[in-house]
């Protein structure tokens, strides 16, 4: 039976073995020459990048808020920050939210008859401050 893609004179031209293709001086010639073709040339920086480094520059700034005064259980004299008025604040005592958690937790462990006592201790009020002009919130004091 004949080879179906078998040349016209019979022989078949076999390539070269593979020790011999790639030994060869000419494969080797033509190997370097199609790498070189391929390959970039190399990158050459004329002038090398210098880093500056930039000198940290440090500001200090003084807040001074407007008429801050130190807060207690009495009216005090400030200044507003949302009208803008020198006022004497109006204070009124309002009960921390740790007077709710230790009443429920007086009430789990004693039933009724402890649970009322953070509602009569000073340390569980604290005293707001507001303006008496424009009801803004000035601050609070912790008893």
């Amino acid at each position: 039976m004949e080879a179906p893609h078998a040349p016209e004179n019979g022989s078949y031209n076999m390539p070269p073995a593979y020790d011999t293709a790639v030994n060869s001086p000419q494969s080797v010639a033509n190997n370097l020459d199609a790498k070189e073709a391929t390959m970039a040339p190399p990158v050459v920086n004329p002038t090398p990048a210098v880093q500056v480094a930039q000198p940290a520059v440090l500001t200090h700034v003084t807040v001074q808020g407007v008429g801050q005064a130190i807060l207690g259980d009495t009216p005090v004299t400030t200044t507003c920050h949302q009208c803008m008025q020198t006022v004497q604040t109006s204070t009124e005592r309002e009960l921390k939210s740790d007077a709710y958690v230790w009443a429920c937790i007086l009430c789990f462990f004693t039933g009724l008859l402890c649970c009322w006592i953070p509602f009569v201790m000073d340390s569980m009020y604290k005293t707001v401050h507001r303006c008496p002009v424009c009801k803004a919130y000035l601050g609070s004091y912790n008893a």
